[in-house]
């Protein structure tokens, strides 16, 4: 027996602002009148506005600075506002991680890989010493600038939480926070014991995990009600408008962000260098091949790292002729569907996750601080560093040389980033196993004549999934099926906007 109840689902791809404001004020986004007002404020139009921006509502105010939203966007010199804000956690929790998941310690066969993963999930949370949040992109960056300058003090695995940060920042309007140095090592002081009472815990608490022990059985259950499953089930019923509504999320972060760009520093003078002339920015441009970035990218590209400009990225190379090239870097969505974290990481539901990404382009004297980390690192990666980080190395670029960076601090922000490049790593995998299960399904289902589960247990082969019963296989099936057409598309989506890249910079150039 059905319950008759109307519930109006809106579309939020032809929905007014003022419709989607009236409807999630829990939310924010380049929608909401505060954003408008923003832009007006600046007399601007370009955006740059991130997902945790986007997931707060407009009078979230940073809890180490107390500073509101309208308080913390700020302009770019290139006049893009910026909305941002960073998710803040204590690398003890990473930390811990590291040292529960030494590959050392993992069971190779399938039953007792489950059962270790189940003890590591538990553990990792008793090490932490405060919860993740969301704060300012300003007290984020204290943290980090804090514990730089107490290098060789603080352990490198230490962070400060929101409310320690609160006391030794001063805020400059405009320009990152003033950290007081003193107090921040009197706070390191005053928690040391208890930080290395932690690590020292997180040893006895590897050392028993790789006995067997504090295993549990079984899978974790979600205790608030089960909307997700719910609507993912119904969704595949034609009767039910189910699956509109579960793709709202999705919906409204497409209508919420905007990503004109990153720049937001401010340039230093340029120093006694070689400039080239105009001329011969033109003749090393019209050399390059039309498919590479420097020719077809944007007209009036900056690189998101240093802030300058194609021209001002082109130098002289030691073998004394110019150079330049722009090279991508990838940008990462964090996955926050409850039911897609489930299907995707088991046991692990609470790890970083990354849904889909998008592409930037770096000047090649940034590409190279990535090469140069590299060449420090035991397990080398291509997401070692996030903008971010480049962004605090680069500091204030000046125009044709190459900035000087400090590639300790590179490699202590690498070593911090392990949980990041491990959550890419994992996401690429996923991107392509979704899509060659989809591949193979239809081949198999389409060419073959194979029927619905037959060809379920053949592609599931790929996902490993051990601790899936039988039943939850063929919503598995669904799910991965829906993630290879969703990333297919975005790869369809990518090759056209580059094919239209490609013709209109050969144009311009």
């Amino acid at each position: 027996m059905k319950v008759s109840a109307t519930l109006p689902i809106p579309d939020l791809a032809r929905a007014s602002d003022q419709e989607i404001e009236s409807l999630f004020r829990s939310f924010d986004g380049r929608w909401s009148a505060q954003t408008k007002a923003l832009l007006a404020q600046h007399g601007v139009k370009k955006l740059d506005l991130d997902d945790n921006w986007a997931n707060v509502p407009p009078i979230w105010r940073c809890m180490p600075c107390g500073r509101y939203k309208a308080e913390l966007a700020r302009l770019s010199d290139a006049g893009v506002l910026i909305c941002r804000l960073d998710r803040h956690h204590d690398h003890l929790r990473d930390y811990g991680k590291r040292v529960l998941r030494r590959d050392g310690n993992r069971p190779s066969e399938p039953e007792a890989f489950s059962r270790w993963f189940g003890a590591v999930s538990v553990c990792k949370e008793l090490i932490e010493r405060f919860h993740p949040s969301i704060v300012c992109v300003d007290c984020n960056a204290a943290d980090g600038d804090a514990k730089r300058r107490l290098k060789g003090i603080v352990h490198p695995d230490f962070s400060f939480s929101p409310a320690e940060i609160s006391t030794f920042i001063t805020i400059q309007p405009g320009r990152p926070h003033h950290v007081d140095v003193e107090k921040a090592e009197a706070i390191w002081k005053s928690v040391e014991d208890d930080v290395l009472d932690r690590i020292s815990f997180a040893a006895l608490l590897a050392a028993r995990v790789a006995e067997g022990r504090h295993q549990r059985q079984g899978r974790k259950q979600v205790s608030e009600p089960p909307l997700g499953p719910l609507l993912s089930d119904m969704s595949r019923n034609p009767a039910y408008p189910a699956h509109k509504l579960f793709q709202l999320p999705y919906e409204l972060s497409a209508r919420s962000l905007q990503k004109d760009g990153f720049r937001s520093s401010v340039k230093l003078k340029a120093r006694p260098v070689r400039v080239p002339s105009k001329a011969e920015f033109e003749a090393f441009t019209a050399t390059q091949d039309p498919r590479s970035p420097w020719v077809w990218h944007d007209a009036d590209w900056a690189c998101p790292t240093c802030d300058r400009s194609r021209f001002e990225c082109l130098r002289l190379s030691g073998k004394g002729k110019m150079t330049g090239r722009l090279h991508r870097l990838h940008i990462y969505q964090d996955e926050e569907d409850d039911a897609a974290l489930r299907w995707r990481n088991g046991w692990d539901q609470g790890g970083l996750t990354y849904r889909t990404h998008a592409d930037v382009y770096l000047c090649q004297d940034c590409r190279l601080i990535i090469t140069d980390t590299n060449k420090l690192l035991t397990a080398p990666s291509e997401d070692c560093l996030k903008i971010e980080d480049l962004r605090a190395l680069v500091g204030e670029a000046a125009p044709h040389v190459r900035p000087e960076v400090d590639l300790e601090t590179a490699l202590a922000l690498a070593d911090d980033n392990f949980e990041h490049a491990e959550a890419a790593e994992i996401y690429w995998r996923h991107r392509g196993t979704a899509q060659a299960i989809l591949n193979r399904y239809v081949e198999l289902t389409t060419y073959r004549g194979a029927d619905r589960e037959t060809a379920m247990w053949i592609v599931l082969e790929k996902v490993e999934r051990y601790d899936l019963e039988d039943a939850e296989l063929p919503r598995m099936l669904d799910f991965m099926l829906a993630e290879g057409a969703r990333f297919s598309a975005e790869d369809e989506a990518s090759r056209s906007a580059h094919r239209a890249a490609l013709r209109e910079g050969c144009n311009e150039y």
